[in-house]
């Protein structure tokens, strides 16, 4: 029965540990995405703190991309520079498919 309890508690102190090591550093902060991009199978490149520090990447991705799927939280969003390359440029997109994140 101690062994399970030891069990517990380490696997406690490590979330911790790793949580807090996370954030307050990016480099930790940047591994564990990637780890989780990983484990999940979805291709994570970067998280930011503001859809404005996003944006030169993002327009960047468009650029090099056919296939576009989006989630937002707002249609607005839409209408910024960021993505109006997407919608007025002439380039054959295999698949756009926007995605309405529900509150």
């Amino acid at each position: 029965m101690n062994e399970f309890w030891i069990g517990v508690i380490s696997s406690i102190v490590a979330s911790i540990l790793i949580f807090m090591t996370s954030f307050y550093s990016k480099n930790i902060r940047r591994i564990l995405v990637t780890l989780l991009g990983k484990l999940i199978s979805i291709d994570i490149d970067q998280v930011y703190l503001t859809s404005r520090d996003a944006q030169k990447d993002i327009m960047a991705e468009i650029e090099r991309t056919n296939n576009v799927k989006i989630v937002m939280g707002r249609g607005g969003e839409l209408q910024r520079e960021t993505y109006s390359r997407l919608l007025q440029v002439t380039k054959n997109y295999s698949s756009i498919q926007i995605f309405a994140a529900k509150n």
